[in-house]
């Protein structure tokens, strides 16, 4: 009676805790799914995001060298007189060779605003530039959305106006070749064995691809049609495929599509590795329960405790990186903030040459937060660092002093030279609308040259110029 007793309840015993295992396999599938769904989109952000980062590093060095090229002497001489002949042969022999020293740059054009008939360029197919479709009257420039030739050649242009005497009397049209950077960062770039990555338009031209990527124009067009914008994250069922979509503007004003896509069974196949495990245990407790009790228990805590790892591994670096930029920049404008700019100053000073500084602050900004609010202020903050960052060259640097105080340091520069920097900085300023409110800002500027003191007093003694400038009218460069 009693041992009839003990099989009974050995038997509900083992009944149970197959049941518990059922259950168990079953909620440890849910929780793998979740874990592996999110760490899927995971991997897509964090891909988009790092095209996203270089591509503008790229686009900001091209147009770097655009406004290089605009500002060459030969240049701005050709766009003031285009019927000079030894204007049009030197800056032609200046746009060859900035062609052969530039990478991935394929053609340079100069047009001039005098006569738009007579250009320079280092190539006869000017129809294709859109040069007449937008003409310049500030110091703005124009990036292109990403176009494929017929031959598969993939190009982008960047324009930046060409100043003479502070006017506009031409632009620099530069077409970028794009198959460099997709062979470097894309081509080989895959994930596991199945993850693609891929970069569209709206028309479904495929502008970078993984070179595993077997994804078809038809393919794109249906994942990405109206019925799925409900969610980043979705399930295509003829490919068999997950993909994580985002909508970004990384080159140009048209909107494009970045694809992170990897197929089903890659990403479940932990999820289905679970499931037949869980049945071989069940099997096996039927025969040796206290072992199986601490072989399932060990495994379970070994799948968790990996796929966990990973994401709190992934989360920390992301976190890390976060930290790490937010210690260099300014958290509202993105320029380097006053720590840095003491860090940078400093050690221009160490290596020696004549250095300059610009002490910058916005007129009236007060009356601005006052009357349109801090939501504009913060507005025109973010857009004048933009506006500095594209008036400085490549090895100068900008950054927020403190408040509505800014501080540019100029390498290898005297006050000569400095003095035209700062006044073609408060120019610009001066004619650019800020915000949507289309609001006029000036700004007032201390220039200072480096004449062996520390970089502190260096500071105050800029400064004090700056102030200078306040006291006497605003709007102006006190050196």
């Amino acid at each position: 009676m009693e041992n009839s007793r003990i099989r009974n309840f050995s038997r509900v015993l083992l009944v149970s805790t197959c049941i518990l295992f059922i259950v168990f396999g079953f909620t440890t599938q849910i929780l793998i799914s979740e874990l592996q769904l999110n760490h899927f989109e995971e991997i897509g952000r964090n891909y988009n995001n790092f095209m996203k980062n270089i591509l503008f590093e790229f686009s900001s060095a091209d147009l770097e060298h655009a406004y290089v090229i605009a500002r060459n002497n030969g240049v701005t001489e050709y766009v003031d007189e285009p019927d000079n002949p030894m204007y049009d042969y030197r800056t032609r022999r200046y746009l060859f060779g900035a062609t052969d020293s530039i990478e991935n740059l394929i053609s340079a054009s100069i047009v001039s605003y005098v006569d738009t008939d007579k250009y320079v360029s280092t190539t006869e197919d000017m129809h294709h530039l859109d040069v007449n479709e937008r003409y310049f009257d500030t110091a703005a420039n124009y990036i292109s959305p990403i176009r494929i030739r017929q031959d598969g050649t993939k190009y982008y242009y960047i324009l930046v106006p060409v100043l003479r005497d502070s006017v506009v009397k031409g632009v620099v049209c530069l077409e970028i070749g794009y198959s460099g950077f997709e062979e470097r960062f894309i081509s080989d770039s895959t994930y596991q064995s199945t993850g693609i990555f891929l970069l569209a338009n709206e028309d479904g031209d495929v502008l970078i691809q993984s070179s595993t990527s077997d994804l078809t124009a038809s393919d794109f067009n249906r994942i990405i049609g109206d019925a799925y914008f409900a969610d980043k994250v979705i399930y295509d069922d003829q490919t068999n495929r997950y993909y994580y979509l985002e909508e970004v503007n990384i080159i140009g004003e048209e909107t494009t599509y970045f694809v992170f896509s990897q197929t089903e069974d890659e990403l479940f196949e932990l999820r289905r590795r679970v499931f037949f495990d869980t049945g071989l245990m069940i099997v096996i407790l039927l025969f040796i329960y206290a072992l199986l009790n601490f072989i399932s228990g060990q495994y379970y805590h070994r799948l968790i405790s990996e796929d966990t790892k990973l994401v709190l591994e992934e989360e920390v670096r992301e976190q890390t990186k976060v930290l790490r930029k937010q210690a260099r920049r300014d958290s509202l404008t993105q320029i380097y903030n006053h720590k840095v700019l003491i860090d940078k100053l400093e050690e221009t000073l160490l290596g020696g040459g004549t250095t300059s500084i610009l002490m910058i602050d916005i007129d009236f900004f007060k009356e601005v937060n006052d009357t349109y609010g801090h939501v504009i202020g913060d507005e025109v903050l973010v857009d004048l660092s933009s506006l500095l960052l594209q008036s400085i060259r490549f090895e100068d640097v900008a950054g927020r002093y403190g408040g509505e105080e800014f501080m540019v340091i100029l390498k290898d520069t005297d006050l000569e030279v400095g003095y035209m920097i700062a006044e073609r900085i408060r120019m610009d300023v001066m004619n650019y609308k800020f915000t949507n409110q289309e609001l006029n800002i000036t700004i007032s500027i201390g220039l200072a040259e480096y004449a062996g003191e520390d970089a502190t007093s260096f500071i105050k003694r800029a400064d004090k110029l700056l102030y200078q400038s306040k006291a006497s009218g605003r709007n102006m460069t006190t050196m």
